[in-house]
């Protein structure tokens, strides 16, 4: 279903909520209003490393309620320190509406996903994990930009896609690269001449006008990664025709959904309750075939 962003189109995803009231949702979300810091912490464990990283997270994206940290590994110092990713999305009215419909029908949810988040899985499928480089992909009219070292994200933006034709895309993978090469060497993320590559995500009729409007120079060069293989690595069998890639983080989102999601206990509150159901009725029914087989 596709419900627009308007009274009439919130009133419809309710309806289309209460026709799915046993089913578990996610949530996927590739908006412009998040953040990301990197932090380094003293390496906790338990209780203390969850109040840390709650009150770390409280002080850097005051009053927002979808928020989230995840472990980058320990510091490269020789002091025991963690470094972590605080992430946010920083708009809390954007979802608000989706959530509050979903809370109404007391949906199991089961998450809200950033899709930058994602983008870390899709890495380690496509056997990326290990060096420093950007992702760019194409979703609806925007160009989603991310970082990863080591396999794990570091930062990420979005821009928009002015312009959808092919060599509109071209022309905007080539800027937005060059844009966020630059923006990392200025926080210090990268070296000046440190030399970094860009993986573009095409449909294979897109890549010769890619190819030509990407130029590799010795700190930025470019690698084309085709949107179909990229699909059949992750799982999904039906063929993209152009080179939005919606349909594969959604895939990764239903059948590789990652550790770390953004909504508090109480937006999940219906899910935990589902899965304790669950839990008790596989229980039940052991239980009872272990006592007809006796």
């Amino acid at each position: 279903g596709g419900f627009a962003t308007t009274a009439d189109g919130h009133r419809l995803f309710a309806a289309y909520l209460r026709r799915k009231a046993r089913h578990v949702f996610a949530i996927l979300a590739n908006v412009s209003e998040e953040g990301f810091h990197v932090e380094i912490i003293p390496s906790l464990h338990g209780a203390d490393r969850r109040a840390l990283l709650t009150r770390k997270l409280g002080q850097i994206y005051f009053n927002n309620s979808l928020c989230a940290a995840l472990s980058l590994g320990r510091s490269r110092n020789q002091r025991p320190e963690e470094r972590v990713l605080l992430t946010a999305l920083t708009n809390n009215e954007l979802l608000a509406p989706w959530l509050d419909a979903i809370a109404a029908a007391r949906i199991a949810l089961a998450g809200v996903y950033s899709l930058p988040l994602l983008a870390a899985a899709l890495l380690r499928r496509l056997g990326i994990a290990d060096e420093p480089c950007l992702l760019l992909s194409i979703q609806d009219q925007s160009v989603r930009q991310s970082y990863f070292e080591n396999g794990e994200l570091y930062f990420s933006r979005l821009a928009p896609l002015p312009n959808s034709s092919l060599s509109g895309i071209a022309q905007s993978l080539a800027s937005e690269a060059q844009k966020l090469q630059q923006y990392l060497v200025s926080q210090r993320l990268i070296g000046r001449q440190q030399p970094i590559c860009a993986y573009l995500l095409t449909h294979a009729g897109a890549q010769p006008t890619v190819a030509a409007e990407c130029i590799d120079s010795p700190t930025l060069y470019y690698r084309i990664i085709d949107i179909d293989e990229c699909a059949r690595r992750t799982g999904l069998k039906t063929p993209l025709p152009t080179s939005h890639s919606e349909a594969i983080f959604l895939n990764l989102l239903a059948y590789a959904a990652p550790r770390v999601q953004l909504a508090d206990d109480d937006v999940r509150h219906d899910y935990h309750l589902e899965r304790l159901r669950s839990a008790l009725y596989g229980t039940g029914g052991l239980t009872l075939l272990g006592s007809l087989l006796f």
